[in-house]
């Protein structure tokens, strides 16, 4: 297994908070942090995130086709995107499997701090301290996803 590193996987939550929808979105960017990972650790990494990003309470997740929320508690959102993600998932499945969405309350403080989702996320991030301290994860958050898997 490839080395999780904080620093990198603050980088993907700060990104993954705003630009989102499917599974490939996460699979992409973890990619870009961790090239050399192997399909399994891609699909790992992007479970952790999904995770940090569900417990923090940015995102929520659906089922695709019944567009009904997917799962009562992070670990069972996990547990069930775990399930029906299967090995040598492409963009075309990722895209039929759940898709995500920021949760209400996330996107009215954004709109309320005067983000137009137009502009450069991560730059807006390293503009506005409340944001990195929302957005901030720690060892303990990423254990705590972990011992959910």
């Amino acid at each position: 297994m490839c080395q999780i590193e904080l620093k990198y996987l603050q980088y993907l939550v700060n990104i993954c908070s705003c630009e989102f929808e499917f599974i490939y979105h996460f699979t992409q960017n973890v990619k870009e942090c961790y090239p050399k990972a192997s399909e399994q650790e891609v699909k790992s990494i992007s479970l952790i995130l999904m995770g940090l990003l569900l417990e923090k309470k940015f995102l929520q997740v659906y089922d695709f086709y019944s567009q009904e929320p997917l799962g009562s508690t992070t670990e069972d959102s996990l547990e069930t995107i775990d399930n029906l993600w299967f090995e040598g998932a492409s963009y075309i499945d990722f895209i039929s499997l759940v898709n995500f969405t920021l949760q209400e309350w996330f996107v009215n403080l954004l709109k309320e701090k005067g983000y137009n989702f137009q502009d450069n996320w991560l730059e807006y991030i390293s503009e506005h301290l409340w944001l990195q301290d929302l957005l901030r994860i720690s060892q303990s958050d990423i254990q705590k996803v972990e011992a959910m898997l």
